[in-house]
C-alpha cells in the first residue's frame, strides 16, 4: 500500500520540493576585481628662526585612479538573499581618479630639553568601492577630507628618566567615511560632517634600571555635525534618522592605561626575572552608527599581568601572562540582526587566559 501511494503522490510532490529548495536555498557569487593606481610627491622646508624657534611647512600632493570590475549574481532565484538581506544582481565596470593638495604647516619653540608646538595640517582618503555592497548604489563612497589642528608640550627630564606629553587637537572632517554593518557585512559610505576634539597625556618613568612605570589619558568629544539622512535603530519604523549631534561609533569620550615592568637580576645578573603589570579604562562605546544605546558597551577595565625570566642582553626571554584577570564580560561588537527586526547579535571579549611564550632573538 505503501509502495502504491508513494508511486503515486512522488510524481506531484517532486516539483514542488524542488520549487520549495530553490526558493529557500540559495547561493551568491562575486567577482571583485580592482586595480589602483597612486602618485605622491611631497616636499619639506624647516626655517630655524633662531637657536630656539623653528618653522615647519610641507606640501603633499597627490593623485590616485581607481579602475573596478563587480560582478554579483545568484546561483538560483536569489528570493531568499533579496528579502532577507535585500542583496540585488547587477554589474559594475568603473572607474575614479581624484587628485589632493594637502598642507601642512607647524611651530616648534625649545626650552632646552623640552618642546612646545603648535600645527595645522590637511588631509584626504581616497574614495573607493565596496566589494560586499547589496545594490549598484551602495558600490561607491567619496572621500574624505580633514583639517585638524594640534597645540602639545613635550617634557624630558632627568637626562631621560621622564618624560610627560600633553597635547590638544581639534580636527574638522567633511564628506566621513564610515563603516557600516549591512548584514551580510561591512560597507563605507560617506557621512556629512564631523567633529573630533580632545586632549591626550601620557608619563613615562624609569626611576632605577630596569624598571618603567608608565600611564595615559585622554579625553574625547567625537560627534556627527551633520548627518541628516543616518541609519535608524532596529525599533524605528522610519527609513532614515537625522544623527546630527549624535556620538561617532567606537569612540569612547574617556580611555586610560597605566602599568609598570620591573626587572630584577639574578645570578650575578645572568639571568633577570621581570614582573608587570597593565590596567586599560574605557568609557561607554556606542558600536553602530544608528546610536542604539542597545548596541553598546558601558564603561569597563581590564587588567593584565606577566612574570617570568629574561636575558639581560636581550638573547632570550621565558614569560607567563594573564589577560582579563578579573574574568570580565565585555562587548566587543554588537549591531542589529540581519533578518530578525528588533534583534541584536553581539560578539564578547576573550575571557580570562592564560599563555607562556619562549621567545629567542638572534
Amino acid at each position: 500500500m505503501t509502495d502504491l501511494l508513494g508511486g503515486v503522490l512522488m510524481p506531484l510532490l517532486d516539483p514542488l520540493d524542488n520549487l520549495l529548495g530553490a526558493l529557500t536555498t540559495d547561493a551568491l557569487h562575486q567577482r571583485f576585481i580592482q586595480h589602483t593606481e597612486t602618485l605622491a610627491l611631497f616636499s619639506q622646508l624647516t626655517w630655524n628662526i633662531n637657536d630656539r624657534l623653528s618653522l615647519v611647512a610641507g606640501l603633499r600632493a597627490s593623485e590616485e585612479k581607481k579602475a573596478v570590475d563587480l560582478d554579483q549574481n545568484y546561483e538560483q532565484t536569489g528570493l531568499l538573499l533579496q528579502s532577507a538581506f535585500g542583496v540585488t544582481e547587477y554589474q559594475l565596470k568603473d572607474t575614479r581618479e581624484e587628485s589632493n593638495i594637502a598642507p601642512k604647516l607647524s611651530m616648534k619653540y625649545s626650552l632646552d630639553d623640552d618642546l612646545i608646538y603648535a600645527s595645522y595640517s590637511e588631509g584626504f582618503k581616497a574614495g573607493g568601492y565596496n566589494p560586499l555592497a547589496r545594490t549598484a548604489d551602495e558600490s561607491g563612497f567619496d572621500q574624505e577630507r580633514a583639517k585638524a589642528y594640534e597645540l602639545g608640550y613635550k617634557l624630558t627630564a632627568y637626562d631621560g628618566v621622564l618624560t610627560i606629553n600633553t597635547a590638544l587637537y581639534h580636527t574638522e572632517f567633511s564628506d566621513m567615511q564610515i563603516q557600516a554593518f549591512i548584514g551580510n557585512g561591512f560597507i563605507v559610505n560617506n557621512a556629512a560632517k564631523a567633529t573630533t576634539e580632545g586632549a591626550e597625556f601620557d608619563i613615562s618613568w624609569q626611576p632605577w634600571r630596569g624598571s618603567h612605570f608608565f600611564a595615559s589619558w585622554g579625553y574625547s568629544d567625537a560627534r556627527f555635525d551633520s548627518y541628516k539622512d543616518g541609519p535608524c535603530p532596529a525599533s524605528s519604523n522610519e527609513e532614515t534618522c537625522d544623527l546630527s549631534g549624535s556620538q561617532l561609533p567606537r569612540s569612547p569620550k574617556i580611555s586610560a592605561t597605566a602599568g609598570f615592568n620591573v626587572a630584577v637580576p639574578l645570578w650575578q645578573e645572568k639571568v633577570a626575572m621581570m614582573v608587570g603589570a597593565d590596567m586599560s579604562w574605557r568609557d561607554r562605546i556606542l558600536f553602530d552608527l544608528d546610536a542604539d544605546p542597545i548596541d553598546s558597551q558601558d564603561a569597563y577595565h581590564l587588567i593584565n599581568v606577566h612574570a617570568g625570566l629574561v636575558d639581560p642582553n636581550g638573547g632570550w626571554q621565558l614569560m607567563a601572562h594573564i589577560k582579563n584577570v578579573e574574568n570580565k564580560t565585555i562587548r566587543h561588537f554588537a549591531a542589529d540582526m540581519p533578518i530578525f527586526s528588533g534583534s541584536h547579535m553581539g560578539f564578547l571579549m576573550p575571557p580570562r587566559m592564560f599563555s607562556a611564550e619562549l621567545r629567542f632573538n638572534y
